[in-house]
C-alpha cells in the first residue's frame, strides 16, 4: 500500500521536448584528438543552447545570445568567461594604431567584423600585437561565421593563426589565401579558402566586402 501511494504522489519526468533550450551539443572527436574532450570537427553548427548566462558588456556587433552560442561551440576553458568591449572602429578610429593601443596586453579576445552581409571574426588566445617581422604567431585560434553560428578550429595543417602587421591583419594562412585579411585603413575584409582551420570563404559567396565596422572583446570573468 506505501508503495502504490508513493507512486501516485511522484509525477512523472518531463520530456525533452518540453525544454526548447535544452543543450544538445555533444564533442565530435577527429581522429588526432581522440584524447582531448574540449575539440570537436572543423565546422560546429548549433541552432539553439542553455540560456545565456555570460553576458556581453557595452557591446554592439555582438549580443548576449550570439556570444553564448558562439561560446558552446569553444573548448570547455573559455566558456566561464564574459564579453567586455575594449574597442570599436566607429568610435574609436579605423587605424592599426588605435586598435593596438585599445587591445594592448590582452590575451583572449573575440575579434568580430561586420559587413553588408554577415558578421565574422575570430577568437584568439594570444595578444593583439605587432609581430616580429611579418611571422605569425601559433595560438589556440578559432575563425566564425556569427550569422550562421559556425565555428572552425586549427586543422593542425600549419600554425599561421594570426599577424599584426603596420599596414594588415592576418588570420590564418595557406595556399588559396588567409581566412580574415583587414586592409590597413580598416576598409575592406577579404576571406578565401584557408589551410589553417579547413575553412571556406567566410564571406562566401563574397570573397571580399566592404567592412561597416569592427569590434574587439576582451575576455573576462
Amino acid at each position: 500500500k506505501a508503495v502504490r501511494w508513493l507512486l501516485r504522489k511522484v509525477r512523472p519526468l518531463p520530456t525533452i521536448e518540453k525544454y526548447n533550450t535544452f543543450h544538445h551539443l555533444t564533442p565530435l572527436f577527429g581522429p588526432h584528438v581522440r584524447s582531448l574532450p574540449h575539440f570537436y570537427e572543423n565546422q560546429v553548427t548549433i541552432n539553439n543552447t542553455i540560456s545565456p548566462i555570460s553576458k556581453v558588456h557595452d557591446g554592439v556587433l555582438m549580443n548576449n545570445l550570439e556570444f553564448n552560442n558562439l561560446k558552446a561551440l569553444l573548448p570547455f576553458y573559455l566558456r566561464k568567461y564574459n564579453a567586455y568591449s575594449i574597442y570599436r572602429m566607429s568610435v574609436d578610429g579605423s587605424s592599426i594604431n588605435s586598435f593596438l593601443k585599445k587591445c594592448r596586453n590582452e590575451k583572449l579576445c573575440i575579434l568580430t567584423i561586420k559587413t553588408k552581409s554577415k558578421t565574422i571574426g575570430a577568437v584568439t588566445t594570444t595578444p593583439l600585437s605587432l609581430s616580429y617581422h611579418g611571422t605569425f604567431k601559433g595560438s589556440d585560434t578559432y575563425v566564425f561565421d556569427l550569422t550562421n553560428n559556425i565555428v572552425y578550429r586549427k586543422s593542425m595543417k600549419n600554425d599561421y593563426c594570426i599577424s599584426v602587421q603596420n599596414d594588415s591583419i592576418t588570420i590564418g594562412l595557406g595556399d588559396s589565401g588567409s581566412a580574415i585579411y583587414i586592409d590597413q585603413y580598416f576598409t575592406r575584409c577579404f576571406s578565401s579558402p584557408c589551410e589553417t582551420f579547413n575553412s571556406p570563404p567566410l564571406l562566401s559567396p563574397n570573397s571580399k566586402e566592404n567592412i561597416l565596422d569592427i569590434e574587439v572583446f576582451r575576455l573576462g570573468v
